[in-house]
């Protein structure tokens, strides 16, 4: 009779579904994508029932296992053309996985293979199966009550007051059997569409967010409030606790096996189960993720009202408090899906600005809460030691060799110009730039997250004072193409600006540029730390590599810098000292564009963060621009040098 019921209800829900709505091309795909992945939800969870030890044992149930297929292969065959799909081995996949059924492959292989390509059609199209926001817990008990509990009981036993009449009987929410392949989805889908043949009818005119309340609920009926409270001591000294779309995918034999890689088993596990379904999903809000997604719906809702100013300041807080936190972990883990979620945003922020219709905000905002789902599931758990390894290697790698160039830059100048004594204050600048990123990480220790958008505007503002600092140094550089020239034009420059004003000019320049990547590592490492707060170690281990690195990178290129030419050295670092003008122009205009106060206009192109090249036109204008000024004072001393020579000439004639 379960089986009959599982079966009644998949069918149902693939017939309801044959004819999607249709608003858009992506959404007929999704629902497309949605219905394979209920079709292989049910094959991977109820082939056991249909087969076992190479025999059939239930014909009824194993024909619906092949028939499903043909009819997942059949929608598949409608979501694209053939080799131009997100995931273009579908059909093929799909075929094997049917001739597994037919050969009546084992249980553990055909249910894995199931998983496997529902996992890997879900990632591709993006699509995750999860309500945007934790599910509220006590309308989930309301609703149950006033519409459930008549068929099913009070406690879930299947036995209400009108159960006797019915056939086939209502579920049972307490059976241990029947629970263990029932999860928070197929839950929320039942109530949504209803199941034929039974006195389960639709809810859908319900809120979804109701729906999902009521879905949580329910799998939560056999787990007693005690277990729950020994369990969670269980689940929260071992890591972090899943995210909500992992809650919702997984029934309760999904979540024993999370809890077994764990290390809790046996009546702990059973505990630790109990909270898992009872209290987890409804104490999720205060993860950096899931405010970014309950922010993001609060700026649908803003918009909606005509509040557009709310709506902005609500999408801008998802992203620089909600996001970008776990951006660092997240890049060592998926570094696109990074750059998929930034460019959302920004685009959600430009349809919002523009005022673009609701219909094409709702699109967006959809958009985000997917990719936002996606990162959750990539994020799931702490991040690990490896993980926060490389992470803090890498930030503190590619911070610490663009602090290195730039000083070194900085001294070779005033060693070649013959100003040796004012290295002692590029030397200051860089010290006391240290020093205040030690400062700033006490006080992110005890105030991070620090307020978003003042965050990015100070890091927006310090690299583009830091760009124009690295431009005016490269005029000293380019103003002569010839290498005696070209020294003693910077040693009378930096001579008439007189000891006070050069020596600023050294200073501010190493200072501002050494802060920013001391500004960046201490924001990231606060962000991998919050992720992985048992991490400490490979953090700290992490940052000595990557200094480690740094320094190593720092030697060999003093050793080279010195068995160079002047003219040779000169030339090399003031073409550098511009394309690091360059780079921080764009990294800049992106930190301003991320803290809300200039917009972004996109245009076609990639995105490469290590140079700082952004598709926008604002950071692509502001790049020209110091291009062109680059190359203007190129011309200059070209110029300058032409006139140089022919009066040169005319005084030996």
């Amino acid at each position: 009779m379960k089986a009959t019921l599982r079966a009644s209800l998949l069918l149902f829900l693939v017939v309801a579904c044959s004819t999607p709505p249709t608003p858009g091309a992506d959404d007929a795909a999704r629902e497309r994508v949605r219905r394979i992945a209920a079709i292989l939800d049910y094959v991977a969870g109820d082939y056991a029932l249909a087969v076992r030890d190479g025999e059939v044992i239930d014909e009824a149930e194993y024909e619906e296992q092949s028939a499903f297929l043909t009819e997942a292969r059949r929608i598949g065959g409608e979501l694209a053309e053939p080799g131009k799909g997100a995931l273009p081995e579908l059909d093929a996949r799909l075929v094997a996985l049917l001739e597994s059924v037919e050969a009546k492959a084992s249980v553990e292989e055909v249910s894995a293979s199931a998983r496997t390509l529902r996992r890997d059609l879900l990632s591709a199209y993006g699509v995750v199966f999860a309500p945007a926001t934790p599910p509220p817990a006590d309308r989930g008990a309301e609703l149950y009550a006033q519409l459930c509990a008549v068929c099913h009981g009070a406690q879930g036993a299947g036995n209400g007051p009108q159960a006797a009449g019915l056939e086939p009987p209502p579920t049972n929410f307490r059976d241990e059997e029947t629970m263990l392949g029932l999860s928070p989805v197929r839950a929320f889908n039942a109530l949504t569409d209803g199941i034929e043949g039974t006195a389960m009818i639709s809810y859908q005119h319900l809120p979804v967010q109701e729906r999902w309340a009521l879905a949580f609920h329910v799998v939560g009926l056999r787990h007693e409030p005690d277990a729950a409270a020994r369990g969670e001591a269980a689940v929260r000294r071992r890591g972090n606790l899943p995210p909500l779309a992992r809650l919702a995918e997984a029934n309760d034999e999904d979540l024993l096996g999370w809890l077994k890689g764990q290390g809790i088993e046996g009546e702990e596990a059973v505990d630790a189960l109990a909270f898992l379904r009872r209290v987890a999903a409804y104490e999720l809000g205060d993860r950096p993720l899931q405010q970014a997604k309950d922010l993001v719906r609060r700026a649908e809702l803003a918009y909606a009202e005509g509040d557009r100013s709310a709506a902005l300041d609500a999408v801008i807080a998802a992203y620089l408090d909600g996001f970008e936190p776990v951006e660092a972990v997240l890049s060592a883990r998926e570094p696109a899906l990074v750059g998929e979620t930034e460019t959302a945003f920004l685009r959600l922020r430009e349809g919002i600005a523009g005022g673009a219709p609701a219909s094409e905000v709702n699109a967006r905002v959809e958009a985000v809460q997917r990719l936002l789902a996606r990162a959750e599931i990539a994020l799931e758990g702490s991040a690990g030691n490896q993980v926060a390894f490389v992470a803090a290697l890498t930030i503190l790698l590619r911070e610490g060799v663009e602090s290195v160039l730039l000083i070194l830059l900085l001294l070779g100048l005033v060693r070649r110009t013959g100003l040796a004594r004012d290295a002692r204050m590029v030397h200051a600048g860089w010290i006391g730039a240290v020093a205040a990123g030690a400062v700033l990480w006490f006080v992110a220790q005890a105030s991070l997250p620090l307020a978003g958008a003042s965050r990015e505007l100070l890091e927006g503002v310090i690299a583009l004072l830091a760009a124009a600092v690295l431009l005016y140094a490269s005029h000293f550089v380019l103003a002569r193409l010839d290498a005696k020239r070209r020294v003693e034009a910077m040693r009378r420059r930096l001579e008439a600006a007189g000891a006070a004003r050069r020596g600023a000019i050294l200073f501010s320049l190493a200072f501002m540029a050494v802060f920013r990547e001391a500004f960046e590592v201490v924001l990231f490492l606060q962000a991998i730390l919050i992720e992985s707060p048992n991490a400490g170690g490979a953090v700290l281990a992490g940052s000595a590599a990557g200094l480690g690195i740094a320094l190593i990178f720092f030697l060999l290129l003093r050793a080279t810098g010195r068995r160079l030419k002047p003219g040779l050295l000169l030339t090399a670092s003031g073409l550098l000292l511009c394309g690091l003008a360059v780079v921080l122009t764009g990294k800049g205009v992106r930190a301003l564009q991320e803290a809300g106060v200039i917009g972004a206009t996109w245009v076609g192109g990639p995105r490469v963060d290590w140079l700082g090249l952004y598709p926008s036109v604002e950071t692509l204008v502001a790049q020209f621009v110091v291009v062109a000024a680059v190359v203007a004072i190129a011309l200059w001393g070209t110029r300058v040098k032409k006139a140089s020579t022919e009066s040169a000439s005319g005084a030996a004639g």
